[in-house]
């Protein structure tokens, strides 16, 4: 191989790099490279999403994105054994920042080689918090109204109970029925 051919494929090789680190940058979605729950790479929405500039989080094991020591252990083994099992593993998570302040997290994780989990995972994490707040605030008002139906049903089978009753009165004095009840 000529020096000129060696030099054109560097350059298409930089060019290509330079591409896929653009497509990496600008996903909405925060993306890591992790092996033995080590975080290795990340693009800086990952940073954005904790709270914290990515440098902070390379070099450093996925304990930081949990709230405490038992949900680390145990989501982790859940996790590894899901991917034993399927290809991808899907979980909705609140996540605490680096500043306290929490966040609801879609994790989609998928092993860099499915046969052997050891060679890493790839996850990709998506704010979710937004979508969680409105389901909340959907499963509220569908509860009120669930409520307000009960109330308005109560009260109609109470004014049906009170006709009856004067319906009854009234026959009782040798009078006419004044209300008539549909069943």
């Amino acid at each position: 191989i000529s020096k000129k051919e060696t030099e054109s494929t560097m350059q298409k090789i930089n060019v290509m790099s330079q591409e896929q680190v653009a497509i990496f940058e600008s996903l909405t979605l925060g993306i890591a490279f992790i092996k033995d729950r080590i975080i290795l790479r990340g693009n800086s929405k990952l940073g954005e999403l904790f709270g914290r500039s990515l440098d902070e989080m390379i070099g450093q094991t996925t304990r930081i994105w949990y709230k405490n020591d038992e949900e680390y252990l145990g989501i982790g083994a859940s996790t590894y054994e899901d991917l034993k099992r399927q290809v991808i593993h899907k979980r909705e998570q609140e996540l605490p920042r680096k500043d306290g302040s929490m966040f609801w997290c879609l994790f989609r994780v998928r092993a860099m080689d499915t046969r052997d989990i050891s060679q890493g995972i790839v996850c990709t994490l998506e704010d979710i918090t937004e979508r969680k707040q409105a389901e909340n605030e959907l499963k509220e008002r569908m509860d009120e109204l669930e409520r307000f139906t009960r109330l308005t049903v109560d009260r109609e089978e109470k004014m049906i109970q009170l006709k009856e009753e004067i319906n009854a009165l009234l026959e009782q004095t040798g009078r006419e029925k004044k209300y008539k009840i549909v069943e």
